[in-house]
C-alpha cells in the first residue's frame, strides 16, 4: 500500500501519525502541489473534481481518499484498538476538528504568503536542498496560492471558534489523554487542530 501526503498538511500528519503509531507497513510518497495533481489523478483514474492528500491506495487497489477514511481503516485493521471502542466519540471529535481546520486553513496560508516568507521556503518539496530554498521561495508561494484558490474560504464566526476551542478544552480536561483508556486517534485529532493556534516547538521536530 502507498500513502500520498503533503508534509505540511495537518490532514496528512494525521494519516502519517496514525500509520506510524499502529505500525502499519506502507510506502510513502510526497504529493507535489500543482505538478503532482496530474500524476495523482492518473493513479486514481479521476479526471474531475478535487484531488486531495492524504490519499492511500491499498494492496487490493482500493483508495482511501481522506484522513478519516484512513483512520477508520486502521482502526478496523487493529480490531478497534485505535479508537478504543469509542468510535462515536472519536467521530464527533473528527467533525469538530475538521470544522476548525477548514476555518483556519485559508488564514494560515494567506499569512504564509503575506507575512512569513521563510514558511514559503519550508513549504518546498523535500527534493530541493536547503541551499535552493531561498531562490525557490517564489515557487513555494505559487504552491500556497494554488491551495488558497483550490479551497473555499468559510466565514469566521468568533462564537463558533470559541465554542470549538472550549469543546477541545473539555475533551482534554486534566487527563493525560482524551479518552480515559489511553492514547487514541482522538489525541491526534486535537493535537493537529491546535497547531493552527500554536505550532509544535522545533525542539520536538525529528
Amino acid at each position: 500500500m502507498k500513502l500520498f501526503h503533503l508534509p505540511t498538511s495537518p490532514w496528512s500528519e494525521r494519516a502519517r501519525w496514525a500509520l506510524y503509531w499502529n505500525a502499519i507497513p506502507h510506502q510513502s510518497t510526497e504529493h507535489l502541489v500543482m505538478i503532482g495533481e496530474v500524476s495523482l489523478r492518473a493513479a486514481r483514474r479521476r479526471l474531475r473534481n478535487k484531488i486531495t492528500a492524504p490519499s492511500m491506495v491499498l494492496d487490493d487497489g482500493t483508495w482511501l481518499t481522506d484522513s478519516w477514511q484512513i483512520a477508520c481503516w486502521i482502526d478496523n485493521e487493529v480490531r478497534g484498538h485505535f479508537f478504543r471502542g469509542a468510535t462515536a466519540e472519536v467521530s464527533r471529535l473528527n467533525t469538530k476538528t475538521e470544522s476548525f481546520l477548514q476555518i483556519f486553513r485559508p488564514v494560515v496560508l494567506e499569512r504564509m504568503v503575506n507575512d512569513y516568507p521563510l514558511a514559503l521556503e519550508e513549504n518546498l518539496p523535500r527534493m530541493f536542498s536547503k541551499a535552493l530554498h531561498r531562490p525557490l521561495r517564489t515557487v513555494g508561494g505559487m504552491g500556497v496560492k494554488f491551495l488558497i484558490q483550490k479551497y473555499e474560504r468559510p466565514a469566521i464566526d468568533q462564537a463558533e471558534v470559541s465554542a470549538l476551542l472550549e469543546s477541545f478544552r473539555q475533551s482534554i480536561g486534566e487527563k493525560p489523554t482524551v479518552l480515559e483508556t489511553g492514547f487514541s486517534y482522538a489525541d491526534i485529532l486535537i493535537a493537529t487542530a491546535l497547531q493552527m493556534v500554536k505550532p509544535v516547538s522545533r525542539k520536538y521536530w525529528s
